[in-house]
């Protein structure tokens, strides 16, 4: 199937007219969710470079991308018709590998709303970790926020695309060509490497994709970039082969982080052995909470890490009497029943379950606690922050 140019001009007429209200849209909501973003991950434990950015696409980079996007799929359609030709079924193929949303992403593009659907990096964000380790934690806790889909995530080099390049090598094994890795050049090192999560958010109602890299890949990415990619001339050899010795020393670097990463892990365990040990901040009640709860096999409700709400406000409690210890929050955990337990988990409330427990409300506020609510004590203790102790706690 050739391409029809004259039907896709009349469908990018209509899209360059519908661009500005729909980046405009997306732009509101990748604003909100920004704003929102840095507190679920602190909840979940992740350090990250702050503050987390984003960006928009004009349209003319839009467009660039648009016309990419139609090439790849106008060629998965000619890879599809070789594939079914050697008996083999295009459906089953992605079926298999866990990705039913490619099985249509093929042809020219069937109206406007496909185009968009297309560009999943209208609207992008990107978090830069410090620990390589952290980049499945930042995408495990986008998994967990509420009102958020996850589409797809996929692993991206600046070379090709995984997807695209296995695509091809399974179609050619099915013709019986041999099969060249073409990929390789004079490099030595696999350049830059990022997680790539496309999300709608609330609702569906916007489509964008978050890049998730390490701060030095990210350096790496930068200055590949502006050397390679926007030049005044084309790079010589020379200058190629001091990118790819840079590649491999961030490469090394990284290496060194998993490293770091491990023994700061076995020290914060040390830590947690340590029942007079303070909380300095939110990582560590988070992170003392998980521990001693997996410690005991009880998150396996779940089986997986939570991104817990109201840490900054157990925190907060605990803090303003001196009892912002790991012994204080691992007494506070063995107390739970294990129904209040399972409950507290799976809605993500543990913090505030906690909280509960620790605080014996005074009688002059509030005469029945089980009937006000946890959302009526979480409010009392916002309305009479700077009374605390007074107010909230008979000790």
């Amino acid at each position: 199937m050739e391409p029809n140019d004259e039907e896709f001009e009349k469908l990018l007429k209509g899209f360059k007219d519908d661009y500005e209200i729909r980046s405009t849209f997306i732009e509101k909501h990748l604003n909100k969710f920004i704003k929102l973003l840095p507190a679920d991950l602190k909840a979940a434990g992740v350090r990250f470079q702050d503050p987390i950015t984003g960006r928009i696409k004009t349209l003319e980079s839009a467009l660039g991308s648009l016309g990419r996007r139609r090439d790849e799929r106008m060629k998965r359609l000619g890879l599809k018709k070789r594939m079914v030709a050697k008996g083999r079924s295009w459906e089953e193929y992605w079926n298999y590998r866990k990705k039913p949303d490619m099985i249509n992403d093929v042809g020219e593009f069937p109206d406007n709303d496909s185009m968009f659907e297309a560009l999943h990096d209208i609207g992008g964000i990107r978090i830069l970790v410090y620990f390589p380790g952290h980049v499945g934690e930042v995408v495990e806790a986008l998994k967990r926020l509420e009102g958020i889909e996850v589409i797809r995530i996929v692993q991206r080099g600046q070379k090709f695309a995984p997807d695209m390049y296995e695509l091809e090598r399974s179609v050619n094994e099915l013709e019986g060509k041999l099969v060249q890795d073409d990929l390789i050049d004079d490099k030595i090192f696999s350049g830059y490497r990022a997680t790539h999560v496309h999300l709608r958010l609330y609702k569906g109602q916007a489509l964008i994709e978050i890049q998730i890299a390490t701060v030095v890949m990210n350096a790496w990415s930068e200055v590949e970039h502006k050397i390679i990619y926007k030049p005044p001339k084309a790079p010589s050899k020379e200058e190629m082969r001091i990118l790819d010795t840079f590649n491999g020393i961030v490469m090394i670097g990284e290496n060194a982080l998993i490293q770091l990463e491990e023994m700061i892990a076995r020290e914060e365990k040390a830590r947690l052995t340590n029942s007079k040990t303070f909380a300095t901040g939110i990582y560590d009640v988070g992170k003392w909470i998980e521990d001693h709860c997996a410690d005991r096999n009880r998150l396996s409700v779940r089986g997986r890490s939570q991104t817990w709400k109201y840490l900054q406000k157990l925190l907060d409690v605990l803090e303003a009497k001196g009892e912002h210890t790991s012994g204080q929050l691992k007494q506070l955990i063995d107390n739970l029943s294990e129904k209040d337990f399972d409950e507290a988990v799976l809605s993500r409330e543990l913090p505030l379950h906690l909280m509960k427990q620790r605080c014996q409300v005074h009688e002059n506020e509030i005469a029945d606690v089980p009937n006000i609510g946890l959302v009526r004590i979480m409010s009392l203790i916002d309305e009479r922050r700077n009374a605390l102790p007074s107010v909230l706690f008979k000790l």
